[in-house]
């Protein structure tokens, strides 16, 4: 998911390039890469941007601004690592004038990296938590987001606030694609060490947001109904095992965690519908002639589905279900003993 930033309208963009004095040239040395203030971009690779500055020179100067005896970058992190790279050792830049305050400051690095390309969500968390540091009513941070194409809804915005803080790993996992944005918020709620165990089981398994879901749920109940921290159970050596099984693909090692997950969460229903496979097997039934168990067991109701295209299918079937009645393995199933 990203969002594409409109920042034409509205008095920001022309406020903030107010704030930028002309052109010139810093020692590189003297540009602290290591203040992430302004920090929006998650890519790190430069090695395109290099080839690219050494092919044409530096087309987009960053921009700085002047804080003690040296330069912070309000945007072009990676073009200053860039420049570092080449062993420059003075680079062209643009300087925030020093009567430009800290919010003219956000709307420069939000501006000058939206313009650039649609911002992911890490990116788009980012920029909104930049904004709520300056704009703390709330219709005023919804103006704001909007004018710079940002997400505009206030419940959504209490969303992607969370995102930026929650551990770097995890906001790759997001970005990656193998965990979704509700699982990733429903983890954020547990301690640091536990939401990285979770993060890094859907980062093995790649799985579906219901199959997340699915998963969170039952590790939290086991941990409530057993009485043992949720991070002791999620380093047992019976889940490790599956996901470091080699022989399982992705979703054989899903497949095999959930049922395991489930019969440990469900131990009476798990039993049950082992018996039931196992007499079932026995009677031999077929796609035309199925057996259906009451929903979880719960109940003594059994459903017998037929299926059928001609009068001569249903003849068959009569004679097929006249001899499951007379197995012993139905009457197995339903004394459930």
């Amino acid at each position: 998911m990203a969002f594409k930033a409109n920042i034409n309208s509205e008095n920001h963009l022309p406020a903030a390039e107010l704030c930028l004095k002309t052109l010139r040239d810093v020692s590189i040395s003297a540009v602290n890469s290591e203040d992430q203030t302004f920090h929006i971009t998650t890519e790190r690779n430069t090695g395109n941007l290099i080839e690219s500055i050494q092919q044409v020179g530096l087309m987009i100067p960053p921009i700085l601004k002047e804080k003690f005896s040296e330069y912070i970058i309000v945007s072009g992190f990676r073009r200053v690592a860039a420049c570092r790279s080449l062993g420059w050792t003075r680079i062209r830049a643009k300087i925030v004038d020093p009567a430009c305050g800290m919010d003219e400051c956000v709307k420069l690095a939000i501006t000058d990296n939206a313009l650039q390309r649609p911002l992911n969500l890490v990116e788009t968390s980012r920029s909104l938590h930049l904004l709520s540091g300056q704009i703390k009513d709330r219709a005023g941070l919804t103006e704001a987001a909007s004018s710079f194409g940002l997400p505009d809804n206030l419940a959504v915005i209490q969303k992607l606030l969370k995102i930026c803080l929650l551990p770097t790993p995890i906001q790759n996992n997001i970005l990656a694609g193998s965990l979704s944005l509700s699982t990733a918020l429903a983890i954020s709620r547990f301690e640091p060490e536990t939401a990285l165990a979770l993060a890094k089981i859907f980062e093995t398994l790649r799985i579906s947001l219901n199959k997340q879901k699915e998963i969170l749920s039952l590790v939290q109940e086991i941990a409530l109904r057993e009485g043992i921290p949720l991070r002791q159970l999620l380093e047992e050596e019976r889940i490790n095992s599956i996901l470091r099984d080699e022989e399982l693909d992705r979703n054989s090692k899903a497949r095999k965690l959930r049922s395991y997950l489930r019969e440990r969460r469900y131990p009476v229903i798990s039993k049950a519908e082992a018996r039931f496979a196992e007499y079932a097997g026995q009677l031999k039934l077929n796609d035309a002639l199925k057996l259906t168990p009451p929903p979880n067991f719960e109940g003594t109701t059994y459903t017998f589905t037929l299926r059928f295209e001609t009068r001569s299918e249903l003849e068959n079937l009569h004679a097929k279900l006249g001899e499951i009645i007379r197995h012993t393995s139905l009457q197995k199933i339903l004394d459930r003993r």
